[in-house]
């Protein structure tokens, strides 16, 4: 449980170190949270006497299609923090296999949202919302589509998305759109525990669509079901207004299913499922076509 025990310690770093006031430039908030979120990760490991435990952790770590035990392609995309658990894990395979029972697997791929444009002392949110929530989406898609297992094996890799604002969410994603409908996956994806999370980009406005790229601004389909868990810290009994406070959320993708331009991929995290070279092949033309249509070559 090092990601989630990392995920916790956040509230005491930010707080510690006043986040806001000492990083003045905003391109900065999200690679500067995932140095925190970093910091976290190492003291949890050197907490467990894992020689040398910064060279298990990668930030801007390209993300790798193993298109066969020999081979592998770098896709032109990269996660934000990646933390490799090899050494925590025990060799003999019926401990490994309670290991991965809770989610304690070799490859661990994190993104992180850092939502904090909004003055603490502001009355109303001129945050980008719809936009917002489709960065979000995109995140989710990512960790789902470019990372690959190799086959046989699908109990290799985990996937997490960090998301921390320093408002709730609502004042910077649009839970709704323009005509009333409600983006439901938002909900689910933000309430904590185990849930489910269904995302279309059928019935969403251009404002969504061209987040995702030129090639899904017309009518292109893409469907993405996710089974999660949500782990949260939020303040208790504060507005945040003129306060240093923050919303955090851990969500981690369990089982997922991608559906577009004709193709479909499911994983299901579950002991003895196979990821045969079928999917491998389904799954690396998904990620060219995805990228085509994104308007970036492979």
């Amino acid at each position: 449980m090092i990601i989630e025990s990392a995920f916790y310690k956040l509230p005491e770093i930010l707080l510690g170190r006043e986040y806001m006031p000492y990083v003045q430039d905003k391109s900065r908030y999200e690679p500067t949270l995932t140095n925190y979120f970093a910091m976290g990760v190492l003291l949890e490991l050197s907490a467990r006497n894992i020689e040398a435990p910064i060279q298990y952790i990668h930030v801007e770590m390209p993300y790798l299609e193993r298109v066969n035990p020999a081979e592998s392609r770098r896709i032109p995309c990269r996660a934000d923090l990646y933390v490799n658990l090899k050494e925590l894990i025990p060799k003999d395979a019926q401990l490994k296999q309670r290991y991965e029972i809770y989610s304690i697997r070799p490859n661990n791929w994190i993104e992180v949202k850092f939502f904090s444009g909004i003055k603490r002392n502001s009355e109303k949110s001129q945050a980008p919302r719809t936009q917002n929530a489709s960065k979000i989406a995109i995140d989710l898609l990512r960790l789902c589509l470019f990372v690959c297992e190799s086959s046989p094996y699908t109990r290799e890799n985990t996937r997490y998305f960090v998301c921390v604002l320093n408002k709730p969410p609502k004042e910077y994603l649009a839970f709704s759109r323009k005509d009333g409908t409600e983006r439901k996956w938002l909900s689910s994806l933000f309430d904590p525990g185990e849930g489910e999370v269904n995302i279309s980009l059928k019935g969403e406005p251009k404002t969504f669509r061209e987040v995702f790229g030129e090639g899904f601004i017309e009518n292109t389909s893409l469907d993405l079901e996710l089974r999660t868990v949500t782990y949260s810290f939020s303040p208790r009994g504060g507005s945040g207004k003129n306060q240093n406070l923050y919303w955090g959320y851990l969500i981690q993708i369990l089982d997922y299913k991608i559906r577009f331009d004709g193709y479909e991929l499911e994983y299901q995290d579950v002991a003895g499922e196979q990821w045969s070279s079928e999917k491998e092949e389904i799954q690396k033309e998904m990620i060219t076509r995805f990228l085509e249509l994104s308007k970036k070559k492979p």
